[in-house]
């Protein structure tokens, strides 16, 4: 259906993904460069709390990550299949992935990240359905889901504790 976008994230982005995970194992390649300028040069001791790290905790929070954004996949790819929104599931990964770089680099905070996500998600996943109730409809199920009821939650948590301890 788009064989350009297809080729290209097909050839580039696991390439890509390659690169940035061997250099979260072997960041101390980028170090090298790092204190050869002057410039850079004096940030790299606000860096180096990153040699406290072992590899097996690299490995760990590496792995959780990975575990977390494909939960969030996963959540994505169910909400858009409830509001009859049908992607490939490789076409699903790759659109989610780049909404999730747009959020990451939107700056945000409470219920205005709603109008962001809802926008985004339009821009991006809008490129391939016309379905936009549906886009919004998922990516406030999303919210509601991942922020809101975790928030309110946490909320009755710590009022119920603070009524406990008087």
């Amino acid at each position: 259906r788009y064989p350009l976008v297809t080729g290209v994230q097909t050839c580039a982005l696991p390439i890509f993904t390659l690169m940035l995970t061997v250099l979260f194992f072997k960041e101390n390649w980028i170090w090298h460069l790092f204190q050869r300028s002057p410039r850079i040069n004096k940030w790299v001791r606000y860096l180096s709390i990153r040699d406290l790290y072992t590899h097996k905790n690299l490995l760990r929070i590496f792995l959780y990550s990975f575990l977390r954004y494909g939960i969030f996949i996963l959540q994505y790819m169910i909400m858009l299949n409830v509001m009859h929104i049908n992607f490939s599931p490789a076409y699903c990964i790759s659109l989610t992935t780049v909404f999730f770089l747009g959020m990451a680099l939107a700056p945000t905070f409470g219920f205005i990240e709603l109008p962001v996500r809802a926008e985004l998600g339009i821009s991006i996943f809008g490129l391939c359905t016309t379905n936009f109730l549906g886009l919004q409809a998922a990516t406030l199920g999303i919210w509601l889901i991942n922020i809101v009821i975790p928030a309110v939650i946490g909320l009755f948590i710590i009022l119920f504790t603070k009524y406990q301890s008087k």
